[in-house]
């Protein structure tokens, strides 16, 4: 299993080769670079902030900044954070860059309770960026496992999930359609599904993905469905 840490610096590694470094200064593109190195949620927040600081319009700053303080479960800097990469991002007309800015912010407020604008914020990174998985991902998790039920749709969320499957094939896709079929009432699939993720996560090493998987096969067993506490 990769460190919580790594797991992070991966994630940041990956948004830095995607959005690129948006034309900023030499010197706050340095702090960037150090924030995407950086071992501690804290040392992200400090290292990106300076690249801000240097370079007010750096887009690429917010979106991981966003992303550490996600983690941290500070939700609403995260919010903010993410509308700001969105504000700058929409001047620069990359769509695929924009995509993950809606996708991003639609996860904050799904965790934040703010199930209406998230599904608004999924909505529009799957329009901009209609080939990118996490965007169908998260709303067919918010669809499947929202504790309001006006907000759960399971046929929709396994439209969703089987989508996101198809452009990616891993176990955190795979939750997410076994959590559908759950909330569609399709709990031999959800069973079947889910095993296959945690078979998934097991190869790759993810013990923590693995755990959690595993409690969400208890609940399709007792043919339950999934519900995301907030």
């Amino acid at each position: 299993m990769k460190p919580w840490n790594e797991a992070i610096k991966g994630l940041a590694l990956l948004s830095f080769l995607l959005l690129g470094l948006g034309g900023c200064t030499s010197e706050a593109e340095a702090w960037y670079i150090r924030g995407v190195e950086a071992q501690s949620l804290d040392t992200m927040i400090f290292r990106y902030t300076k690249a801000i600081k240097l370079d007010p319009n750096y887009a690429f700053a917010y979106n991981n900044r966003g992303g550490a303080y996600n983690k941290k479960g500070l939700l609403d800097k995260a919010i903010i954070d993410a509308s700001k990469a969105i504000t700058l991002l929409k001047l620069e007309g990359n769509k695929h860059n924009l995509a993950v800015a809606y996708s991003n912010r639609g996860i904050y407020n799904r965790r934040n309770g703010s199930y209406a604008r998230a599904i608004e914020d999924g909505n529009k990174a799957i329009e901009l960026g209609p080939d990118y998985a996490p965007a169908y991902n998260s709303l067919a998790w918010l669809f499947a496992t929202s504790p309001d039920a006006v907000f759960r749709n399971g046929k929709r969320a396994v439209e969703l999930a089987e989508r996101a499957l198809e452009l990616d094939r891993n176990a955190h896709n795979l939750d997410a359609l076994s959590a559908a079929y759950a909330e569609a009432g399709k709990f031999q699939e959800a069973i079947r599904t889910q095993l296959q993720a945690i078979e998934l996560a097991k190869k790759e090493g993810d013990e923590s993905s693995t755990t959690n998987y595993e409690k969400h096969l208890e609940r399709y067993n007792s043919r339950k469905p999934w519900r995301e506490i907030r």
